[in-house]
């Protein structure tokens, strides 16, 4: 054997050493490819999962704001609803044919010597009428700005029947009543 046949030897088990690195280097690179492939489909999948977490509950978020919102219209509608009906109620007593009747019932119901009486704005007649029906001395000493009723001043109490006061006196206890009548 001569050097030259001994050289030719060791180039061919380098280069089979070399083509053997080289393989297994491919198998590597083609391993690790897959596993990146693997990983990759994993985070994508994972990411869609977390996406889609989120896409529900913001959407369940959305809905409760919606429904928050809703509600919290429909209960202000609800209040002006309610509103209307006890500012009519007022509006309905003020212009009643039986304004003068119910006035002197509720004047007949104080007791008090030497009274002053404010009458409601433009009720001056309805109230003076009311006066005599109730069978009181008392005076009108003007008008005041509200709707209908009056108030009795005396010499130490001033009694409130305006319709107003009174409605919005009777308004905390009907209230609940009217509510579940109009919306139920």
């Amino acid at each position: 054997m001569t050097i030259q046949d001994i050289l030719n030897d060791i180039d061919l088990e380098k280069q089979k050493a070399i083509n053997e690195l080289e393989a297994d280097l491919a198998n590597k690179i083609a391993e690790l490819n897959s596993i990146h492939e693997k990983n990759k489909e994993g985070l994508k999948h994972e990411y869609k999962l977390k996406v889609e977490e989120k896409k529900t509950s913001i959407e369940k978020k959305m809905q409760a704001q919606a429904n928050i919102e809703r509600k919290a219209l429909l209960l202000s509608a609800k209040r002006e609803v309610l509103s209307e009906v006890f500012t009519n109620a007022i509006q309905t007593l003020s212009s009643d044919e039986g304004y003068e009747d119910l006035l002197a019932s509720l004047l007949s119901k104080t007791d008090l010597d030497d009274a002053n009486v404010v009458a409601a704005k433009g009720k001056k007649t309805e109230t003076l009428n009311a006066i005599k029906k109730a069978k009181k001395d008392y005076k009108i000493t003007g008008e005041g700005d509200f709707t209908g009723g009056c108030i009795v001043i005396g010499k130490s109490v001033e009694i409130d029947l305006t319709f107003e006061t009174l409605v919005n006196d009777l308004r905390g206890e009907a209230e609940t009543d009217i509510a579940y009548k109009l919306f139920n």
